[in-house]
Formats: structure tokens, C-alpha cells, sequence
């Protein structure tokens, strides 16, 4: 189900108040722009919205994103449920109709209810609070909250960006406060060991 208002002028469509449904993932508030003037050599356009996603319907396609930005952190996710509000935006050029993956772009997500599964993990992680922005290359991750399910006790505080641009990604100004979690068993599952130290709190 689509819906949209379109306007044309100079060689440009505009588009506004757009909205879809995707199963049970929604997208609302669409608008941008898209040049015609060289159809269908070359169609420019940029957009932006915002709406809901539920996780686990859309896995595939959100995995091939992290492929594409972290293959070596996506590799290590085994599976992903619940939903997230969204909102992206993104600039790019079609060339001879056939699409691919914009070159300028970012998705911001805020986890609702949102679990994972970490290939090694002793339990699925829930992640409770924060937003994640992707751009390429590159994520950023800003006072996400996550926690273990079982035991339902203890979380960690993430904030920081990981690049992805070398073959192997840097976590750059990366911290991770943990409380009453055990860094020797959960850690080592997202970060190089030699990429970080620890700071330990008495009464933590």
C-alpha cells in the first residue's frame, strides 16, 4: 500500500506526505525530490522519512545493510526480533534504471523491544534504550542500552563509532560501561580484546 502526492516542474518531480506498508513495517512522512531531465541515462533524487519497522520481518535486508558497513560485525549477529522506530534519509543518481544502494545515505534507528542473538552468546540480548545511525562505512551508536535476557539482571551503556572502511573495523571513541555484567564472557564477543581496556568500579 502506497500513498503519495507528486507535483512537476522544470524537469524535477517532487514528491510529499508520502506513506507505505511493508507487511508489518510502516513508512510515513516520505518526501523529496527526483531529476528527470536526463531519463533514463541518468535519474538523480534525494529523500527522506521516518515510520516502524519490525526487525525480524525485514532481518534479511537489514542484514545485507550491516553486510555491506560492518561485514565482520554482521557475521557475529545470528538473529534479530521486535520493532524500531526509523527515520532516514538519502541522495543519489539511477544510472540506465538500475538500481543500487545510494552513496550518500544514513538510517537512524530507535530500538523498541528489539532482540539479538550473538553467534557464541549465552543468551539473546535485549536492547532497552538508544538511537543507531548507519552511514557508510561507518555506525554510530549513542547511549544504547543493552542487557542479557537471561539472567534478567546487570546491562551495559554503549557509545561510540565503528568504522568499517579497512578490513578490519575500528571501534573510535568506543565505551562500554558495564554493570553487573561479566566483561570476560560478553565483551570479547563484539571487540577485538586488543581494541579496548578495562576500568572496573568497586561496587560496579
Amino acid at each position: 500500500k502506497v500513498n503519495l502526492a507528486l507535483q512537476k516542474a522544470d524537469g524535477h518531480l517532487s514528491f510529499s506526505h508520502g506513506s507505505a506498508s511493508i507487511g508489518r513495517s510502516e513508512v510515513s512522512g516520505v518526501s523529496g525530490e527526483v531529476g528527470i531531465n536526463h531519463a533514463p541515462e541518468t535519474i538523480s533524487y534525494k529523500l527522506n522519512g521516518r515510520g516502524r519497522l519490525d526487525l525480524g520481518e525485514l532481518y534479511p535486508a537489514l542484514d545485507q545493510v550491516l553486510t555491506d558497513n560492518v561485514p565482520k560485525f554482521a557475521a557475529k549477529i545470528s538473529s534479530i526480533s521486535g520493532t524500531s522506530a526509523f527515520d532516514f534519509r538519502a541522495v543519489d543518481k539511477i544510472a540506465n534504471l538500475k538500481w543500487s544502494a545510494p552513496v550518500v545515505y544514513a538510517l537512524k534507528f530507535s530500538p523498541q523491544h528489539v532482540e539479538f542473538t550473538l553467534k557464541g552468546a549465552p543468551s539473546p540480548i535485549s536492547i532497552k534504550a538508544g538511537d543507531i545511525e548507519v552511514i557508510p562505512d561507518s555506525i554510530a551508536i549513542n547511549q544504547v542500552i543493552t542487557a542479557p535476557t537471561m539472567p534478567q539482571s546487570g546491562n551495559a551503556l554503549l557509545n561510540g563509532t565503528i568504522i568499517a572502511e579497512h578490513s578490519h573495523p575500528i571501534f573510535q571513541d568506543f565505551t562500554a560501561e558495564l554493570h553487573e555484567i561479566c566483561i570476560d564472557t560478553w565483551l570479547p564477543l563484539i571487540l577485538n580484546p586488543k581494541q579496548f581496556g578495562a576500568q572496573v568500579a568497586v561496587g560496579g
